[in-house]
């Protein structure tokens, strides 16, 4: 029972937008897992067991220029993505732990964030972008 206890809880835990100027907003995502399991191991992630967790971002009004996840959030330092900049694909969740990301896109108006786990579950927020000049 205490193994099953621990099965990761994924949540998105914060959706932080700045305005860059120009219709162009910073986007940064917080995924947490509040529990000691983490979404893959990484025997998942070796062997392409189970599918990765995939962040999402999409608006009506909303273009996404570019994504990543975040390597140093102090620093400030981004993994950028190559392809499909809207989907950032993630080995996982740490257990007990944290994984960022931050888009960068342009338009204004309502986005989803959806986060797709195959042990997390599917988790979606909706945020407005803050008016920006």
């Amino acid at each position: 029972l205490y193994h099953a206890s621990q099965l990761p809880r994924i949540a998105i835990t914060e959706v932080k937008a700045e305005p860059l100027g120009n219709g162009v907003h910073k986007v940064w995502v917080t995924i947490e897992n509040s529990r000691m399991i983490p979404t893959r191991t990484q025997q998942d992630v070796n062997y392409h067991i189970s599918p990765p967790d995939i962040l999402t971002l999409a608006g009506p009004e909303v273009k996404v220029l570019s994504a990543g996840r975040v390597v140093d959030r102090f620093f400030k330092r981004v993994e950028a993505v190559k392809r499909r900049q809207e989907r950032v694909e993630l080995d996982a969740v740490p257990g007990m732990g944290a994984a960022r990301v931050q888009f960068v896109v342009s338009g204004k108006g309502r986005f989803k964030v959806n986060l797709d786990s195959a042990k997390g579950g599917i988790i979606t927020v909706e945020q407005t972008l803050p008016p920006g000049s």
